[in-house]
């Protein structure tokens, strides 16, 4: 997907011994993209909300789009962590503008659903949940009527004993579910943090039963070649790089099906 930035930060962001450091592994170590970004180019890249009045215009594509919103920040959180009455008002401006422009399919993922907006046809929401303390954020993604709902579950933390002890209906609601595992400069943590191959198949059984589309990022496949049409993950099969019906909808009425 293409990506928009209007807004940059995320409330995960913030200074520890000099560094800039974000979310964290369950034993402490910082994985964020985005604190190292602002670590090694702090003139360039901040940790605090900024709000990019100049990038509203870059939303005008060639052609009809896949467009990642706020990958380099947190856009739902804003509304939770501004209090500006103004700023709140072009916000909800740049929200309307993105569903009047149908042409596009606009993606969202947060850390924080319960600030949502109200969603439209060609925008769908998501959120992250890495750890089983977060799963509440599924339940709470439910709570707000969309278009789209997926979820993010990257990186995956969770054990196989936790993954198991979720409800069969856990993803009952959700239309998509993107799995990634950690991916970390240090080598032996991410080995130490790389999911279970029988914790990816019960998250596969779960979003089977509810009819939920399953997406295996290339960090799950290419070290699980079991999930891979041949071994080595050299070539990756549809059965576990799926999309929701979603995107199949409006790429067909973009007249752009064979793009996707």
């Amino acid at each position: 997907p293409r990506k928009w930035n209007p807004i940059t930060g995320c409330p995960k962001l913030h200074e520890e011994n000099g560094r800039i450091v974000g979310c964290k592994t369950p034993d402490g170590y910082s994985y964020c993209y985005q604190a190292d970004m602002c670590n090694r180019f702090p003139k360039i890249h901040k940790p605090e909300y900024r709000f990019h009045e100049d990038r509203i215009y870059q939303i005008n594509f060639d052609k009809p789009s896949i467009v990642a919103v706020g990958t380099s920040g947190d856009f739902p959180a804003y509304f939770w962590k501004n209090n500006s009455e103004d700023i709140t008002e072009k916000m909800l401006e740049l929200v309307e503008k993105m569903k009047n422009t149908f042409r596009h399919f606009f993606i969202f993922l947060t850390r924080f659903p319960e600030n949502y907006f109200k969603s439209s046809d060609n925008i769908g929401i998501g959120a992250t949940v890495t750890k089983i303390q977060e799963i509440d954020r599924i339940r709470e993604l439910k709570n707000h009527p969309a278009f789209m709902r997926w979820i993010m579950l990257e990186p995956l933390f969770m054990s196989y004993e936790e993954v198991k002890s979720l409800s069969n209906d856990i993803f009952e609601g959700i239309d998509w579910i993107v799995v990634g595992a950690l991916k970390h400069k240090n080598k032996k943590l991410q080995e130490r943090w790389r999911p279970e191959e029988r914790t990816i198949w019960e998250l596969i059984g779960k979003a089977r039963s509810t009819e939920t589309k399953v997406f295996l990022k290339n960090s799950i496949l290419k070290t699980h070649s079991v999930f891979s049409v041949f071994a080595g993950g050299i070539e990756y099969g549809a059965r576990f790089r799926e999309y929701p019906p979603q995107f199949y909808q409006w790429a067909e009425e973009m007249e752009i099906l064979d793009d996707l």
